[in-house]
């Protein structure tokens, strides 16, 4: 909770029979906001509400440059202001005098600024050479945690075969210039809680409560479970004309196309289900299960970093029940949960705080064809079928719109890692899984916590939809998101050809833009290197207990982001500190010297003076003298 602090002056006695005349006018006013008729009730409250608040700057941290900035602190407030504008789509038609000043003033300097940008940029990018290595700084409560649910998800493979071979050609990741049709068809279950998103206010210092950390369970919810073990799907693939089914993650992986150094695991389940058909008749038909994505065989200090930020910012702002489907889900026992690691885990991590957990889980049936008119200029035609898929996601949180509408959103974190400079811009694996996010969750939001990433305090909540993330895979990375949903559509194409049996979506360094089909093999160990094995088990034993250092490129600084330091300092992303204006210095100091030298006149004119009353003292007395 965050209260508001009141500073009693000896003036303010107007302010506080106010204050306790709009107490007392609350007080009487019913829950239900339809009753209020009292105006001027109202008006007494909004005036309470609207009060000026003790000015609070998050995470203030400021770069020490030496480098002068070529705008004046007037031009950057200005500028400042005017970026502000352009980022909400003012209207012409309604700005003041001052705001259309300040919109004159920005196009005018452009030119100057896109230059201090670029200057700005090549300052960060050397200070990233010299002091990137913070990004491997992780406290001890964070690793320990981190660690202990990877050694658990790890533990999952054994619910896999171990030894797989290559059995058909590999499939090409890249998107090429085909184009899909992605539509959804309906909605087909919602089940659990969702909670009340909290959108901290950041008045006050907002900094996570890492003992919020969520800790495993000695029972869970089907839907918790690998797509292939989930028994809500499969009274829904009976029922739907459903062609694969898939997790959110696994679909994040095959979006993700940011860098295709990355290895990673996809276990694939084909499956024979009898469908039933629309005359009541039942037909079997093969079902392609994608489970979730394998857990990474070499995880480093940023991986263990983002995976507790992202379930802290779940905790920490969303512990309060939101809403309830009309479908509840019965818990089950856990069959990878030890007794033995759990205990210790809460011994040596100590009780974490009663933290609930609100689960929920949504079932969606979409379908996916080749767009022929959009692909009627290419050479070589690709061939498929329509295809019916079933993508299984949960939603973080809900919000209210207004008084009727609710939405659910997704909260991300975001880790600055170089906040002294300001906000960097959003990686290109982080556009392009926070686009996939808000596809295939259709009328949902999505929310970026920025946090300082060694303290874990909220410097910002950035707002971001559909358009805003099309918008920065454009303007930073020159590609459009939707364009890899070809890769997706290829991906389920060549596994709703396979037979019925475990498969495994294999992807290395090696490999490049393409994956490779292994299907489980039943063999001797001692015969694995002879027959080209891949073996799932021992490729993960060569893990260490220490997460690897990390090496992570340098991110550039987002220019246009405004951070709260910058409203309140009034200064504009991406430049350097203002000088003050000089001329009127100069003036004062001349101003000094003079009066300086006016004192120094002064005071000899005073000890002339005095000098010669001296004398004319003296000259008297010794008249006296001779006189006596």
């Amino acid at each position: 909770m965050e209260f508001r602090r009141y500073h009693w002056g000896p003036n303010e006695t107007w302010k506080i029979s106010r204050e306790l005349q709009a107490e007392r006018v609350f007080t009487r006013i019913p829950i239900d906001n339809s009753s209020m008729s009292n105006g001027q009730d109202l008006e007494m409250i909004k005036y309470i509400t609207q009060s000026d608040l003790p000015t609070f700057i998050p995470c203030k941290l400021m770069f020490p440059s030496k480098t002068p900035s070529t705008l004046t602190k007037a031009a950057q407030a200005s500028c400042r202001n005017a970026l502000s504008l352009s980022q909400a789509g003012y209207d012409k038609n309604r700005l003041n005098e001052s705001q259309q000043r300040d919109l004159k003033i920005y196009t005018q300097l452009q030119n100057k600024i896109i230059e201090e940008n670029n200057a700005f940029l090549r300052c960060a990018e050397e200070e990233w050479a010299t002091k990137g290595k913070r990004i491997n700084i992780l406290c001890k409560p964070l690793r320990k945690y981190a660690y202990k649910m990877w050694r658990r998800k790890e533990a999952l493979l054994h619910n896999y075969p171990q030894f797989y071979k290559l059995c058909k050609n590999a499939i090409s990741l890249s998107p090429g210039d085909y184009k899909v049709d992605v539509a959804r068809i309906q909605e087909i279950l919602r089940l659990g809680s969702v909670a009340e998103f909290s959108k901290p206010s950041l008045l006050v210092k907002c900094v996570l409560d890492l003992s919020a950390l969520p800790m495993p369970e000695q029972q869970t919810y089907n839907s918790k479970l690998p797509v292939s073990q989930d028994a809500n799907i499969s009274n829904i693939v009976k029922n739907h004309n459903i062609d694969i089914v898939i997790s959110s993650s696994s679909m994040k992986t095959f979006m993700d196309n940011s860098d295709y150094r990355i290895a990673w695991n996809v276990p694939v389940i084909v499956k024979l289900v009898e469908q039933k058909q629309p005359d009541g008749t039942f037909i079997t038909k093969t079902v392609v299960y994608i489970d979730k994505t394998l857990p990474k065989k070499r995880p480093d200090t940023i991986n263990f970093n983002e995976y507790c930020h992202k379930k802290l910012v779940k905790t920490n702002f969303c512990r309060y029940h939101g809403f309830s489907y009309s479908n509840s889900e019965q818990k089950i026992d856990d069959p990878n949960y030890k007794a033995e690691s759990s205990q210790k885990e809460s011994e040596s991590t100590g009780s974490p705080p009663n933290v609930t957990i609100h689960h929920n889980a949504a079932y969606d049936m979409w379908k996916m064809k080749l767009n022929h008119e959009g692909n009627h200029l290419m050479k070589t035609r690709m061939s498929g079928k329509e295809l019916n898929f079933l993508i299984r996601y949960k939603v973080d949180g809900c919000e209210l719109v207004n008084d009727i509408e609710t939405r659910s959103v997704t909260i991300l974190p975001k880790l600055e890692l170089q906040l002294e400079l300001g906000a960097n811009i959003a990686t290109k694996q982080e556009v392009i899984r926070e686009w996939t996010s808000l596809f295939f969750r259709p009328f949902s939001h999505l929310y970026r916590i920025r946090l300082q990433s060694n303290s874990s305090e909220v410097v910002s909540v950035e707002s971001v939809n559909l358009q805003k993330l099309n918008f920065e895979a454009m303007q930073h990375y020159q590609y459009k998101p939707n364009d890899q949903l070809i890769v997706v559509y290829k991906v389920f194409l060549e596994l709703s050809k396979l037979e019925p049996g475990n498969y495994l979506l294999h992807h290395t360094e090696r490999n490049g833009p393409f994956a490779q089909i292994m299907k489980e093999e039943k063999v001797e160990s001692i015969y694995k290197k002879k027959l080209n094995i891949y073996d799932l088990y021992s490729d993960y034993k060569t893990n260490t207990r220490i997460p690897l250092q990390s090496t992570k490129p340098w991110c550039p600084i987002d220019v246009n982001y405004i951070l709260p330091i910058h409203t309140v300092y009034k200064r504009l992303p991406g430049t350097f500190q203002p000088v003050q204006t000089q001329f009127k210095k100069k003036k004062n100091r001349g101003r000094n010297k003079k009066k300086k030298k006016n004192n120094k006149n002064k005071k000899n004119n005073v000890n002339k003076e005095a000098a010669a009353a001296a004398a004319v003292a003296t000259a008297a007395a010794t008249k006296e003298c001779k006189y006596i």
